[in-house]
């Protein structure tokens, strides 16, 4: 069983490279509707970028230690009653 420092590492390597990937694409898509819409809205791609890539490494985490989160409930809940 790896230890939670280990799935934490992993999962924010993992969560990194998701949000390098899909802020990639949130650039291009956040640098397209600027140039469509021209001072209408002027949103900033690299904020969206950024904002992706937060995204992705906290729900990577949150993913991979749900499963000890449940475990250490249930067995906690169990030993209670």
């Amino acid at each position: 069983m790896a230890s939670v420092g280990r799935k934490v590492v992993r999962a924010f390597l993992i969560g990194t490279t998701i949000g390098i990937v899909a802020g990639l694409g949130l650039y291009f898509m956040t640098d397209a509707i600027n140039l469509m819409a021209a001072p209408a809205t002027p949103y900033n791609p690299v904020a969206v970028m950024v904002l992706c890539l937060g995204f992705c490494m906290v729900a990577a985490v949150g993913i991979e230690l749900s499963g000890d989160i449940a475990a250490d409930t249930e067995k906690g809940s169990t030993q209670k009653g």
